[in-house]
C-alpha cells in the first residue's frame, strides 16, 4: 500500500500528497479521483474494505479533534493561571 510520511495511513488518507505531479486537496476532496487510482484499487477490494478504510480516517480525525480540545485545555488552564497570580 503506497504511503506518504506516514507509519499508518494510506496515501489518499493524507491531505495535500501528490498525484501526477500535482498537490492534491484534502482527503475529502480528493477521494473520488483515489478511488480510480491503482493503488488504491488494489488495497480497497469491497464495500468491507473501503469500510474499514472509513473507520480508520474517522479515527483519525478523532484524534486530531482530540489534540486540538487538549492544547486548548492546556492554554486555557496556564491563561487561567496567570490572571489568578496578577
Amino acid at each position: 500500500m503506497s504511503r506518504y510520511e506516514s507509519e499508518n495511513l494510506a496515501c489518499w488518507a493524507i491531505n495535500g500528497t501528490y498525484c501526477g505531479g500535482k498537490q492534491q486537496g484534502t482527503w475529502q476532496e480528493k477521494r473520488e479521483n483515489c478511488s480510480k487510482c491503482e493503488v488504491f484499487c488494489h488495497a480497497i477490494h469491497d464495500e468491507l474494505d473501503e469500510l474499514g478504510d472509513g473507520f480508520n480516517l474517522l479515527l483519525e480525525e478523532i484524534k486530531v479533534i482530540v489534540s486540538a480540545v487538549t492544547n486548548s485545555s492546556v492554554s486555557i488552564a496556564s491563561a487561567a493561571e496567570e490572571m489568578h497570580l496578577q
